[in-house]
């Protein structure tokens, strides 16, 4: 995943678009398309019908998935992927279910590969310190959980977390129905 450019992943800001925020999330992003890129976006694509089954709800194809590095110290504070603000693009508005894909292990101890510290965590809807699930990163794991779910990457211990964030949009708001 390191073989492309690298940059300072944005975040979407009702009114303000793309900007950097490292008081937000301290990550990078892979700008350059590469074979890797196409074979996780199509396999994203070809289980569209699966997650919504699972979920119960019409879905689309997902968005083209942002391939993020979070190195030692990297996190993401609390947040949600999905928003009805009017000020937000239609593809913050349209998003429904995240799916998180771990490209490589979280580990206890420092291996080669792998890293420490960085969980995904599910938060409570009411502010609560403990999290709902905490998700310990396996390469090959996709975890999809509803867009509007608080969430957030605690920051990176060691090693380099490397994952793929897409997100499956509301079928009937992009015209299809499953």
């Amino acid at each position: 995943m390191d073989d492309g450019r690298l940059c300072a992943a944005p975040l979407r800001e009702a009114g303000r678009g793309d900007v950097v925020a490292q008081h937000r999330r301290r990550a990078e992003h892979l700008v350059d398309s590469s074979a890797t890129q196409t074979l996780v976006a199509d396999r994203l694509t070809a289980i569209t019908d699966e997650i919504a089954g699972y979920f119960g709800i019409p879905l689309s194809g997902p968005q083209p998935p942002a391939f993020l590095r979070y190195a030692r110290g990297g996190y993401f504070r609390p947040h949600q992927d999905r928003s009805d603000d009017p000020r937000h693009g239609l593809d913050i508005r349209a998003r429904r279910i995240t799916a998180v894909l771990f490209l490589n292990d979280q580990t206890p101890l420092p291996i080669v590969g792998g890293y420490c510290g960085g969980d995904l965590r599910l938060l409570r809807a009411d502010d609560h310190p403990d999290p709902v699930l905490c998700i310990t990163g396996e390469a090959g794991m996709l975890v999809a959980f509803p867009a509007a779910i608080a969430h957030e990457v605690r920051p990176v211990t060691w090693g380099v977390r490397r994952v793929a964030a897409a997100w499956y949009e509301d079928g009937l708001r992009a015209g299809r129905a499953a």
